[in-house]
């Protein structure tokens, strides 16, 4: 691979976490703002599905985003010149995936708290 190709190749790398990224926040936003807005309204089998449909999509991005860190981390480290940047890369190869990992996990426990407080609210309503 040359010169040449390592920089376009890390330049669409670096587009399509991004696009990962963006995309994760969109999910993420709209699964957090239907858990405020729904979570105490829906049933509990409504909410497992959703939740599970979150998950699988929100946790398919986070590994993509891993996948492409890591393989960017192991061209670049056989480029001298760009040794530094794989030492660093190393930080967001962890931390991107990780932070988006803990956001994913907060949400869903949102949204369990919520449906819960619902549902105890409708079973002091009938009593």
């Amino acid at each position: 691979m040359t010169e040449y190709e390592f920089l376009d190749y890390s330049l669409s790398l670096g587009a399509m976490v991004t696009d990962s990224i963006i995309s994760f926040i969109t999910v993420f936003f709209a699964y957090v703002l239907c858990a405020y807005v729904v979570g105490k309204k829906i049933t509990i089998p409504q909410s497992i599905g959703l939740t599970f449909a979150y998950s699988i999509i929100s946790l398919l991005m986070i590994w993509g985003i891993f996948m492409n860190l890591t393989d960017y981390a192991d061209v670049a480290s056989r480029y001298p010149q760009y040794e530094d940047d794989a030492e660093v890369l190393t930080l967001y190869i962890f931390g991107a995936p990780l932070s988006l990992l803990f956001a994913w996990l907060l949400s869903v426990i949102y949204m369990v708290g919520q449906n819960q407080q619902g549902h105890q609210q409708r079973a002091a309503e009938t009593t």
